[in-house]
């Protein structure tokens, strides 16, 4: 604060309005302080990393990283044998149905309704069932190509 007195002490041309000059200096420095340090950082509670998704719009961060909750408390609600399943369907790069079939030891015929039975089953646990009440989304039912899309 001094040191910005000190270079624009030759600015002022009049004494008396030194006292409001500091003090609107002061304040603007103060609202500058404030600003550059009380932002927040975003971190994904379930593995505590930064959630950085390049959007300077908190609110669409937010959504997003209580998203990943509910689905995370509904992944635990499914048997480790779904969420298995639900992972090798998701993983990147995409896992081949051939290969998924290896894997668990399934018909490639039955990835397909085995998949929208699993995905069925995450909707209906408690932690998705209550989002999508609190957020006034239908809870539908019946499978289907995009069975979460209500998360999203």
């Amino acid at each position: 604060m001094w040191l910005h007195l000190i270079e624009h002490l030759p600015k002022i041309r009049e004494p008396a309005a030194l006292p409001g000059w500091l003090a609107t200096t002061t304040r603007h420095e103060c609202q500058r302080h404030l600003r550059l340090n009380s932002r927040s950082v975003l971190t994904d509670p379930a593995t505590m990393s930064q959630i950085s998704s390049g959007s300077d719009d908190i609110d669409e961060d937010l959504l997003a990283a209580e998203q990943r909750q509910v689905l995370l408390a509904g992944l635990a609600e499914l048997s480790d044998e779904q969420r298995r399943f639900l992972a090798l369907l998701v993983s990147d790069p995409p896992c081949p149905y051939a290969e998924i079939s290896r894997i668990l030891g399934m018909p490639i015929g039955s990835i397909g309704p085995t998949r929208i039975r699993t995905l069925e089953k995450l909707r209906e646990t408690r932690a998705v069932q209550a989002y999508l009440r609190a957020n006034g989304k239908a809870a539908k039912t019946g499978g289907g190509r995009h069975a979460l899309a209500e998360l999203e």
